[in-house]
C-alpha cells in the first residue's frame, strides 16, 4: 500500500539540498583561498573557552586554537594552570595574523604541513610575569599546560568540505534525470501509467502539482 508524501516533503527536500551545496561550495573557496595564503601569511583564530581563578587559588585558563599555516591547518586543545600569576587578559575570540611559523604554530618554520599528525597530551611548564598586564612585573609565577594538538593539509578539509556539495549536486541531477525519463523523483518508480502521484511511495511530482494561488 503506497504511503502518501507531505506535498512540502519535496520543497523541504530541495532546500536543504541547496543548503548543502551552498555551504559546501562556499567552504571550499574560503578554505582553497586560505591554502594559498598560508605559503606567505599566517592566521589564527583563538577561542578562550574558560578564564578565570580556581578555588585552589590557580588561574585556569582553556581554549581552542586553530592556525592556517604553509599549506596546513592546525587545531590545539589546551589547557593553563598559573601558580602565583595571572595570565595576560584574553578576548572570548581573538584574531592572529603574521608571519608563517610564528605564534609557535608548528616546530620547522619553513615545513610545509603535508600530512596529518596528532600528538596527545603534550605538557609542559615555565616561568611567567606575576602579572602577565604588566611588562614591569617579577617572574615570579609558574605555568603548567597540557594540550592535545592535530595538524592536518588544507587539501584534507577541502576534499571533506566538498562532500555535502557533491552530494546535493548529485541528488539534484539524479532527480532531473528521473523526471525527464517520466520516473519517480523521490523513488524511481516509473509514472508513464500514474502521471499525477506516484504509487509507490506517494510522492506527487512539481509538475502535476496544482499551482499556487
Amino acid at each position: 500500500m503506497a504511503t502518501t508524501t507531505n506535498l512540502n516533503e519535496p520543497r523541504r527536500r530541495h532546500r536543504v539540498e541547496s543548503l548543502g551545496l551552498w555551504i559546501g561550495t562556499a567552504l571550499v573557496v574560503l578554505l582553497s583561498l586560505l591554502w594559498v595564503r598560508s605559503y606567505w601569511r599566517m592566521d589564527a583564530l583563538d577561542l578562550r573557552l574558560h578564564f578565570g581563578r580556581q578555588d585552589d587559588g590557580l588561574f585556569f585558563w582553556r581554549h581552542a586554537k586553530v592556525w592556517s599555516s604553509r599549506g596546513g591547518i592546525i587545531f590545539r586543545w589546551e589547557r593553563h594552570w598559573y601558580t602565583n600569576a595571572t595570565p595576560p587578559h584574553k578576548p572570548v575570540l581573538g584574531w592572529i595574523t603574521g608571519d608563517p611559523g610564528t605564534h609557535y604554530d608548528h616546530y620547522n618554520v619553513w615545513e610545509p604541513l603535508h600530512l596529518f599528525t596528532v600528538e596527545s597530551d603534550v605538557h609542559g611548564s615555565s616561568s611567567v610575569l606575576e602579572d602577565g598586564d604588566d611588562p614591569n612585573s617579577p617572574m615570579t609565577g609558574h605555568v603548567e599546560y597540557r594540550g592535545d594538538w592535530v595538524f592536518f593539509p588544507h587539501w584534507a578539509a577541502i576534499g571533506a568540505s566538498a562532500i555535502p556539495a557533491g552530494v546535493a549536486l548529485y541528488l539534484r541531477r539524479r532527480r532531473r534525470r528521473r523526471a525527464r525519463s517520466g520516473l519517480c523523483p523521490v523513488c524511481g518508480y516509473d509514472l508513464r501509467a500514474t502521471p499525477g502521484r506516484c504509487p509507490e511511495c506517494g510522492t506527487e511530482p512539481a509538475s502535476a502539482a496544482p499551482a499556487a494561488g
